[in-house]
């Protein structure tokens, strides 16, 4: 047995949360709980209003990837790749481990993102629907001309 080391397994995006759920059931029938380590979904909380109301919602900081804590041998390997919803490991067959210094990173960027207040989230149609609602020093953020959302035929 070596040592845990971090490695990103790309899932589809939008169901990182079912891969991470169907990783740790997986993990527990297989009984390889000593091969692995902490499942990371790094993500944010986010603000959206939508017709009039506000909510709270979260937002993947890395759509689409998943930070698996592990030990990487053929038992652990070919539990990942036989997952539902994930397309491999970034890096391919050999993937390489993620340096501990960017996995700090991110753990910090998920920190920072739960004390900072809650960005709003929203596509503006105009620049003084933009102006109006989010001050420059909280969104900094040009407004774009069209909402990526909205679609061709209703313009």
């Amino acid at each position: 047995m070596g040592e845990m080391k971090w490695y990103v397994v790309q899932a589809y995006s939008g169901y990182e949360n079912k891969v991470k759920l169907a990783l740790e059931e997986r993990i527990k029938q297989e009984g390889l709980e000593s091969l692995f380590g902490e499942i990371l979904i790094p993500k944010e909380n986010v603000q959206e209003t939508r017709a009039g109301k506000k909510r709270v919602g979260t937002r993947n900081f890395y759509p689409g990837y998943v930070f698996v804590q592990m030990d990487l041998n053929d038992d652990s390997w070919l539990l990942i790749k036989n997952t539902p919803k994930v397309s491999g490991f970034v890096g391919g067959s050999k993937p390489s481990p993620v340096p501990e210094r960017e996995i700090s990173a991110i753990a910090q960027q998920v920190a920072e993102g739960a004390a900072k207040p809650l960005v709003p989230v929203r596509c503006w149609k105009t620049l003084e629907s933009w102006v109006r609602e989010c001050p420059a020093p909280r969104f900094p953020r040009p407004a774009p001309t069209r909402c990526p959302r909205q679609s061709r035929a209703g313009q």
